[in-house]
This record gives structure tokens, C-alpha cells and sequence, in this order.
């Protein structure tokens, strides 16, 4: 990402988002689904008053999260860049 790039950092700023931890402590589910990221990422939004994404880009498991948002938050969801993403978790992934 450059000033003048693909993501143009005059035009947008960049938010970068880690998945829920995995399942090595006690306290967490035994399985997060990307429906559970999707309102992790919502509630993200929530709490930096962003009321609607200009674009929002994800590769592999990351992709399934931003469809999973952009089904479950259509109005918060602006342009979509899914790379490699399956629209549903294969079985023995």
C-alpha cells in the first residue's frame, strides 16, 4: 500500500484485523465461525464510530470473514476484494 497505489492512502486509511484467538485457553469456544468474526469485526466498528466500510479485502479464510460481514452487515459493507475464498468451510478443513 502506497500513496497513489491500488489503496490509495490519500483517499482511505487502512485497518488491519486479527481473527479471534484460537482455542489454547479455557475461556474461549471450541469453534469460532466466520459469522463469530464478522461481529467480532462489527463490534470493532462500533467502537471506532466507523459506520461504513469503503472497501473491505480478504484472502482464504480472511474472504470467507469479509462475506460472512458483508451478508450479515450489508449496509456497513462497502466494495469487496475476496482472493482464493471458499463460500463455505471445507469439511475436513
Amino acid at each position: 500500500m502506497r500513496k497513489g497505489g491500488p489503496i490509495d492512502l490519500n483517499k482511505f486509511q487502512v485497518l488491519g484485523y486479527d481473527f479471534a484467538p484460537s482455542n489454547e485457553r479455557d475461556d474461549i469456544p471450541d469453534a469460532v465461525t466466520t459469522g463469530d468474526q464478522a461481529a467480532r469485526l462489527k463490534a470493532l466498528l462500533d467502537n471506532l464510530n466507523i459506520s461504513k466500510l469503503a472497501g473491505l479485502i480478504g484472502s482464504s479464510y480472511g474472504g470467507m470473514t469479509a462475506l460472512a460481514f458483508a451478508q450479515n452487515y450489508p449496509h456497513n459493507t462497502g466494495a469487496l476484494c475476496i482472493i482464493g475464498a471458499a463460500h463455505r468451510p471445507y469439511p475436513i478443513g
